[in-house]
């Protein structure tokens, strides 16, 4: 029995192998069509056309082709396919890439059309006018997410064709009738291509045709899906309708398919017979790099939840594995990618081979389809705004840097411009808008994205010969300090130019997102000298840049390498003048060689110049200006641009094949400062855009302009200035009336209906394919008899949308779709048809007796055919329909009788210009008026109702749109409202919208070429399953987000409360602990009934203080006077409110909070301060009322009445919420007030002397008030256009400085004593916060400590001594609305965020930022790598909506519910805290005893010094009477070793213990600099690095911070912490200021008592006058003396700390001097201010 088992065993694998070899052998296929038939004849074109392996060759001229994707079927008005065009030349493309769409052409069999908006000569003529190249891809299949794959639907409705050729998913069967079809198209259209190629016609623009689209040879180098008769027949069409440039087809992604070879493509070895083989001229590979997280391929198998959920960072790996090997495997393939090397044994018999065969040539890299973007599906949450800020403004960049480190010179960017799915053009993939996320918005907005490619372009286009050939290095010459960030370093190639020019190309994917580090290149000098240069280098995380080294400029200077970004370089031919525009920052710098020591450098950047042997290393200190670098008489001039003029830079290159004239240089002309530029040739002038932002455009050209010299920063020869008068820019806030609105009911019966039987069939088919109903909508009838009051049920099978019309009424409705495969409605791929029924139970109320059922289908479109799917046939419209609940006729009758009606496409002129529905367009339907409500906002707003018992409906209105011909002003339809519309304007269909959540847009471009000035028409076809009350409709422009092109939020389809993160969380040092409540980890006991136990621990006590669901809480105050707390609402009534603390004076009050007032004003309250007794709230348009709220500390139970008493409103506050296009909203709300915490101004100025002010933030500005003036403010600044989210005044001496937080996500600082037109006296680093910034916070005890917190979760802690971020606390995956410092240490600070959670943290000087926890420290003793690791937090705990109901007694506790929107510290609790939620969430939240001692920084042990031990605890816990009490028990210790008096040791403890109970007076303002740096002379500045400056940054505050968790913070006084105990806790003590503790005996004191009078004393000196970083006149309140000190320069300093914080450690020392009591106090005091009064 065995035997044959084991026989029928073996005989497996060698069936299976003889499948294989079957299944290969079956696609060689039988036509006599071979690689040499369909070959470019080289030996005839190349003069016009040729190539090597690096690139292609025009004219003779080796050209990159730089590409972007262009469908002018997407655009169906062709007016704009010239401005498309001209913006794709804008961005330093110099080709396009276009399919040509055969349904596009042809509605019906033998119907072609080639004329409007189908002229495809037109478009390839207006290629050759604009100086662009073209690659043709006529398909026949060509993808793309069009409806069909661009199949006609007359071709797919011949059933018993194979499309594509395809009998079954993953199998191909050849079909001679199909390809005769597809032969046709060809011969339609190609001669058309042909009369434009660059073969055919002088100046022709077509350079290449592509065969077929992704049409694999050979998937995974195993699966045989490609047939070669199907590739054969296409290319032998291709030639005889006249194609007579290179064929080229694109694999799917790199596989080698359709390569011409002499052997095979994995194994090098000959090929038996070359005739089984076929390839064409160019190989090309389509790359895709990262899916968004809705597209990945996993989601095709499963529901991930990716497509509602939050979306977490690309991830750097994905871009390193798809990428980094492309070169290497590409040449691989060997043939015409890259000729293979045979083995010694196969070279006899392959010479003897090409003979008969000769080789083919290599081929350029190249990449028909280079991902630009992604598209969005139907069913999703997410929009495209949200899947550009997944990729990023620099992803597309980033991919094309990536590419050209692989040498591909050959790249064209899919999509460049999306468009529009106008009509139904889009397939079951894809909604209305094609948007793609691309460089080019739908709505015609150039994004950064597009600013960002266009650096690279221009880069590499202007290094020209050099960079379009060249060679990998092996071992790259250069280093870096920081791994993953050298991403390639290429090579000109010898031979091919004059010189070979090092391009080192860097892309920053270091783990620890560092974006500042050193590179180090070796230098060989002409004597032969070796020496090692060090630069400094800048580059953002997941950036690139490509930097130039070994490369001889025009006037011979050599550079070595520069890391300062080369933008373009410009060539003088007539001077040997040389320009570099480069990115201005003060990092990069450049090397020279200068061994000749003739180089000279002059201009106006502050260049620093430092010799390192015999190279001369050059940075600069400005980011606009020039420098010249002069040799031999000769120069270069380094040009630099700021970053917002970098996003501007365009430059219009002189290509000789368009322009046979020579050029003066190279690029023409170079421009900078305008939103988007074009040089026309052809008319000879430059075109220019510019929004109201924008106001000179520089120009740079050696040919003499009709222009204004440039001058102050560009003052150079050939340089000029244009100023731009602001009439063109975008319209964001156009007022434009909906008028005329009518509507009209569909008369359903009286459709054309027929049967389904098909015309010409013969059997039954109710998929809509088979009646050519293929473009939207399907309606399907029948009748049947049922009285009210019978139980009827219909059960339904369709695709894709089902709407049930009962008797005119519409019943139900559901969707079937699905994005993963092999399930109902699967938009791509295996389609179930079996599965996907609904059962529906018709309402016995809508029944009549005789009744009518429609059953309406509107089909998403037909699937695409693409790769390997056979699903262009999935059903469309209704599979099955089955009545129940009838009798046996009446089910008959109902059964026999359905029929079925839409559009026949092959009727229409265009196959998807059409709703499906029969009756539209019609002209002899009456109209009747309809009832809409019109209401005036920012513009016109009308409401209208959408009901389901009145059936589908056609709704139209009219509106008028004249506007200036030089104004850019795109507009949008906005929907809302769960209803379905299909759009048709001025009689094109042009929209598809689904309210109810089936598609996730609610705005839609109305394409400028199709809009009237007056008498514009939109009809809209509309329906619902479910009655809308407020379907809304609007038209306006397009209010965006700067750079990105992202709608602004209150536009977009949903409110989220903002993107959200997910955070990659670390152990290391248990950041995030359990909440502070419960706090398990840190031993505290879950509930307790002890009252000691309460009093002594956290009270988190929440109460619920919303008095209606519309509430909106958005402020906190905390009276002064009182434990009164004031909240502010952003409701229309009761929106202040007055709660009292009653925790504060009884522990176990119950409830907490007890209302005493509350008041309505007429505006929403959004922000809230106050000062003793006076409130300020502020409001909505500008206003500032000042109110009396006396009274609010009584006991009476009467109601208190807050008094206005003043009211404050500044000029022109009423600001427009759409006034300022491209930006974030610059609305009329009062985001910000602040009292000043000092009322005594400096003599000197205007300022009243002795009077109370107040700051508020409103839109981009700041106003100071003088409570006694209300007329105007006394000091007014304005931020530019980017609104203020929040301000705050410091709290310190002089009192004078303002934070403030902006949407662009920057932190500045001003001081109020200068003037308002300066610059801010300290400004974070760019791109702090690449969000927006919520808020900002001064410490309240160390004056140079900042904090600000972003959208993206993250807060970043300042030393504004330094320009960069000292650390960063990554701990929430919402934005941070608000912070708090804690009012007893120095490191405490909590957050609150939208999570929503408000968090409590320690600021420690070892923690590792939470985003950086995921990487090892492989490298932690590299030189470089700690230089750059920021300290972070340490989590208390937290109040989150996780936490349990468990609750110590006395408590309330509730999970947080919603967003905390503010946090405020108490005036009167050590360590306690107020929070308000948006939903009405009242908090108080404090550090338990148990939870504070387990973070108390110890430096005694327990067991060994148990008094020490406990001092610490009680001194940071501020109960300074115990730790006095301890202290003197200490000292009255007796000694072990009674034969000493005291020990030396036990001194030094003392001594230490004093120190740290030491009052530490406020840190002197004249001893710290905003932005200072180390005092260092001319040379020691030129080697002082961007890593030093950090560096000195990190180690300066984690010195200090180490200091101040121990040691007393300045400013804390005794009253002070009396003032933070509960009334029935404080306790009548000396202060410790004026009564220390006995001083140590003088007896005692050892001989090292020198060592302190050298230290300490120092004459008692007051204040200076003036101080160092403020204005020379600014002066401290005469008031304010204090001991000082000399000022130190920072390193001393820094070492008399580490001196002073090892004190407790040094146990063979004697630390003591001899004191009386009257001067201990002082001698500490003034050893603090010499410890911690830095600079």
């Amino acid at each position: 029995m065995a035997s044959p088992f084991l026989s029928f065993l073996a005989i497996i694998p060698a069936a299976l192998s003889a499948f294989f070899v079957f299944w290969h052998r079956r696609t060689y296929g039988q036509l006599p069509i071979h690689t040499a038939d369909v070959a470019y004849q080289r030996d005839q074109y190349r003069d016009v056309l040729d190539w090597d392996k690096y690139a292609l060759s025009i004219e003779g001229k080796p050209t990159m082709i730089f590409s972007g994707e262009f469908h002018y079927w997407r655009l169906p008005d062709r007016t704009r396919w010239e401005t498309i065009l001209k913006q794709y030349k804008s961005a330093g493309l110099n080709t396009i890439r276009i399919y040509f769409h055969w349904g596009y052409h042809s509605p019906a069999e033998d119907v072609y059309h080639f004329d409007g908006n189908r002229d495809i000569d037109y478009l390839l003529s207006l290629c050759e006018t604009l100086g662009i190249y073209v690659l043709a891809a006529p398909g026949p299949y060509i993808c793309a997410e069009t409806n069909g794959g661009g199949y006609p639907a007359w071709l797919v409705a011949k059933r018993h064709l194979r499309i594509r050729h395809n009998m079954a998913m993953l199998w191909r069967s050849y079909d001679d009738e199909f390809a005769m079809h597809e032969v046709e198209w060809y011969q339609q259209l190609l001669p058309i291509i042909a009369r434009h190629q660059i073969t055919n016609k002088s100046q022709g623009c077509v350079i290449g045709v592509q065969i077929d689209n992704e049409l694999f040879e050979v998937m995974h180098g195993l699966l045989p899906v490609g047939l070669h008769d199907q590739m054969r027949i296409l290319a032998k069409g291709a030639r005889d309708a006249g194609v007579t440039v290179p064929l080229f087809t694109n694999d799917g992604f790199e596989e080698g398919g359709w390569i011409p070879r002499t052997t095979f493509a994995r194994t090098g070895m000959v090929h038996r017979d070359q005739t089984k083989g076929f390839g064409i001229d160019w190989y090309g590979f389509d790359k895709y790099v990262v899916f968004a997280p809705s597209s990945s391929p996993k989601s095709w198998l499963i529901d991930d939840g990716q497509g509602a959920g939050e979306w977490s960072e690309w991830d750097p790996r994905t871009v390193k594995n798809s990428v980094d090997k492309l070169e290497k495997t590409v040449r691989g393939f060997g043939g015409g990618a890259a000729e293979v090397r045979p083995n010694s044994f196969m070279i006899s018999l392959l010479l003897l081979l090409m003979l008969t065969f000769p080789p083919p040539i290599q081929t350029p890299m190249f990449i028909p389809e280079l991902q630009g973007g992604w598209f969005n599906h139907y069913l999703l949450n997410h929009t495209y705004d949200e899947i550009y800020d997944f990729f990023g403004e620099n992803y597309t960049k980033l991919i094309l840097d990536s590419m050209l480190a692989q040498g591909i010179t050959m790249n064209s960017i899919y999509m460049f411009y999306g468009g529009t799915n106008w009509g139904m053009l889009g397939d079951p993939d894809v909604y209305t808008s094609y948007d793609y996320s691309a460089c080019i918005r739908e709505y015609g907005y150039m994004s950064s994205r597009l600013r960002a490619v266009r650096q690279t372009a221009l880069f590499a286009r202007s290094f020209g010969l050099y960079f379009a050939k060249t060679d990998r290095v092996k071992v790259p010459t250069i280093t870096l300090s920081i791994p993953e960030v050298l991403n390639a370093q290429r090579i000109t190639a010898p031979q091919e130019a004059d010189q070979q020019v090092e391009f080192s190309f860097l892309r920053n994917f270091d783990p620890k997102k560092r974006d500042t580090f050193q590179v180090q290149v070796p230098f060989v000098s002409a004597n032969n000298q070796s020496t090692t240069l060090a630069l400094g280098c800048q580059l953002p995380y997941k950036q690139t840049m490509t930097a130039v080294g070994n490369y001889v400029a025009a006037n011979g200077a050599r550079l070595v390498l520069s890391t300062l970004p080369i933008l373009t370089r410009v060539v003088n031919f007539q001077d040997a003048t040389e320009v570099w525009i480069v990115a201005g920052n003060t990092i990069g710098e450049m090397a020279f060689d200068n061994s000749l020591d003739d180089m000279e450098f002059t201009g106006n950047m502050r260049h620093s110049v430092r010799d390192q042997g015999s190279a001369v290393v050059i940075g600069f200190g400005e980011h606009q200006g020039w420098t010249k670098v002069s040799k031999a008489g000769k120069s270069i001039y380094i040009v630099s641009l700021a970053p917002s003029d970098v996003a501007t830079l365009y430059a219009d290159f002189h290509d000789p094949y368009w322009h046979k004239t020579d050029s003066v240089s190279e690029p023409t002309v170079v421009t900078w400062g305008s939103d988007g530029a074009f040089y026309n040739r052809a008319e000879g002038k430059l075109e220019f855009s510019h929004n109201d932002q924008e106001s000179d455009l520089y120009v740079l050209s050696f040919n003499q302009l009709s222009l204004s010299s440039a001058q102050d920063k560009y003052n150079l020869p050939f340089m000029y200035h244009q100023a731009m008068e602001h009439a063109n820019k975008e319209d964001t806030t156009l007022q434009i009336a909906l008028t005329n609105w009518e509507f009209r009911s569909t008369d359903l019966e009286n459709l054309p209906w027929s049967g389904l039987v098909p015309h010409g069939k013969e059997k039954v088919s109710w998929d809509a394919l088979d009646h050519l109903y293929t473009s939207g909508h399907i309606l399907y009838r029948t009748t049947f008899k049922a009285e009210q009051g019978k139980n009827v049920t219909l059960s339904v099978n369709a695709r894709n949308r089902a709407t049930i019309i009962l008797n005119g009424k519409i019943v139900g409705g559901h969707t079937t779709y699905s994005r993963q495969l092999f399930m109902p409605g699967a938009k791509i791929g295996p389609d179930p048809w079996f599965l996907g029924t609904q059962k529906y139970t018709l309402p016995s109320a809508a029944l009549q007796g005789d009744n009518e059922l429609v059953i309406a289908i509107d089909s998403f479109g037909l699937c695409r055919q693409a790769f390997i799917m056979n699903d262009i046939r999935n059903p469309r419209g209704v599979i099955s329909a089955k009545l129940g609940g009838l009798d046996a006729a009446a089910k008959k009758e109902a059964e026999e009788g359905w029929k079925i009606t839409g559009v026949d496409v092959q009727q229409l002129s265009n196959q998807y210009d059409t709703t499906g529905w029969p009756d539209e367009r019609s002209k002899n339907q009456r109209w009747e008026a309809l009832n809409v409500v019109e209401e005036l906002t920012a513009h016109p707003v009308s409401t209208f109702k959408v009901y389901a018992a009145d059936g589908p409906r056609w709704i139209r209105f009219s509106f008028d749109y004249d506007h200036p011909v030089d104004v850019q002003a795109p507009l949008r339809l906005h929907l809302d409202g769960g209803f379905t519309a299909i759009v048709i304007l001025n009689d094109v269909v042009i929209a598809r919208y689904y309210g109810n959540g089936d598609g996730p847009q609610h705005d839609f471009y109305l394409m400028d070429g199709f809009i009237k000035p007056q008498g514009n028409q939109i009809e809209m076809l509309v329906y619902t399953w479910n009655d809308v009350d407020d379907a809304q409709a609007f038209i306006s422009g397009w209010p965006v987000m700067p750079g990105s092109g992202n709608l602004m939020k209150p536009f977009a389809k949903r409110l989220p409360d903002w993107k959200l993160i997910e955070r990659i969380e670390h152990s290391q040092r248990t950041p995030m602990p359990l909440t502070a409540a419960l706090c398990k980890s840190l031993g505290v006991p879950i509930v307790t009934r002890h009252r000691d136990d309460v009093a002594k621990g956290l009270q988190t006590s929440c109460a619920s203080i919303a008095t209606r669901p519309t509430a909106y809480w958005t402020s906190l105050s905390v009276l002064d006077c009182s434990n009164t707390i004031v909240l502010g609402s952003a409701g229309a009534e009761d929106n202040l409110h007055f709660y009292k603390d009653e925790g504060l004076e009884d522990a176990l009050a119950c409830p907490r909070f007890q209302s005493i007032a509350s008041e309505k004003f007429s505006d929403p309250v959004h922000s809230l301060a106050s000062y003793e007794e006076t409130l300020l709230v502020g409001s909505n348009h500008g206003f500032v009322k000042m109110l009396d709220v006396h009274g609010m500390t009584n006991d009476t139970q009467q109601p208190i009445v807050p008094r206005q008493i003043a009211q404050y409103v500044p000029p022109g506050s009423n600001y427009d919420p759409l006034a300022t296009p491209g930006i974030p909203i610059a609305n009329s709300h009062v985001k910000a007030v602040q009292f000043s915490r000092r009322y005594t101004f400096n003599p000197d100025e205007c300022y009243p002397v002795n009077t109370l002010k107040f700051f508020m933030v409103i839109g981009s500005a700041v106003h100071i008030w003088d409570v006694e003036h209300q007329a105007e403010p006394i000091y007014s600044r304005k931020f530019g256009p980017y609104p203020l989210n929040n301000g705050h005044w410091s709290p310190h001496a002089p009192y004078s400085l303002i934070a403030t937080a902006s949407t662009d996500g920057s932190v500045n600082i001003i001081d109020n004593r200068i003037s308002p037109s300066s610059a801010p006296v300290w400004t974070s680093t760019p791109r702090a916060h690449r969000p927006g910034v919520r808020d900002v916070k001064f410490s309240p005890m160390i004056p140079y400590w900042l904090a600000s917190a972003d959208d993206d979760g993250v807060t970043q802690i300042w030393d504004i001594r330094f320009s960069h971020a000292v650390a960063e606390i990554d701990g929430h995956r919402k934005p941070v609305n608000s912070l708090a410092w804690g009012n007893m240490h120095a490191e405490i600070i909590c957050t609150a965020s939208s999570d929503p959670t408000f968090k409590m943290w320690s600021l420690t000087p070892g923690s590792i930022p939470i985003h950086n926890a995921y990487n090892s420290f492989v490298d932690v003793e590299d030189e470089y790598s700690p230089k750059f690791i920021c300290s972070g937090a340490e989590g208390i705990g937290q109040w989150s909506n996780k936490d349990s109901n468990i609750s110590f007694v006395g408590e309330f506790r509730d999970p947080c519910l919603s967003p905390v929107v503010q946090i405020r510290p108490s005036q009167h609790w050590r360590n306690l805290f107020y929070c308000i939620t948006r939903n009405g969430q009242l908090s108080a939240l404090n550090v338990r005893r148990n939870t504070r001692e387990s973070i108390v920084p110890h430096c005694y042990d327990v067991e060994k010094d148990p008094i020490a031990f406990d001092i610490e605890k009680d001194v940071f816990g501020r109960e300074m009477d115990r730790a006095l009490e301890n202290l003197e028990l200490l000292k009255s210790t007796p000694n072990p070793d009674e034969r000493k008096p005291l020990v030396v040791r036990t001194l030094a403890i003392i001594r230490d213990l004093e120190e740290i109970m030491t009052f530490t007076p406020p840190i002197d303002p004249s001893t710290w600099e905003l932005g200072s740096l180390p005092k260092l002379d001319k040379h020691q500045a030129r080697l002082w690095s961007i890593n030093d400056i950090q560096q000195a940054g990190l180690e300066t505050y984690e010195a200090e911070l180490t200091h101040w968790i121990r040691y007393m913070p300045p400013g804390l006084t005794r009253p002070y912490l009396d003032q933070h105990l509960p009334k029935s806790l404080v306790k009548v003590v000396p202060e410790f200021q004026h009564s220390p503790p006995e001083p140590i005996e003088e007896a005692m004191v050892s001989e090292n008592s020198s060592m302190f009078e050298s230290v300490f004393e120092e004459p008692l000196v007051s204040y200076p006058t003036a101080t160092t970083f403020f204005s020379a006149s600014s002066q401290i309140d005469p008031g304010d003396t204090q001991p000082a000190k000399p000022k130190h320069h920072w390193k001393p300093a820094l070492n008399s700390i580490r001196r002073t914080m090892s004190l407790n450690k040094r146990s063979n020392k004697v630390e003591a001097r001899s004191a009386s009591a009257d001067d201990t106090s002082t001698l500490l005091s003034r050893k603090s201010i010499r410890r911690h009064g830095l600079y």
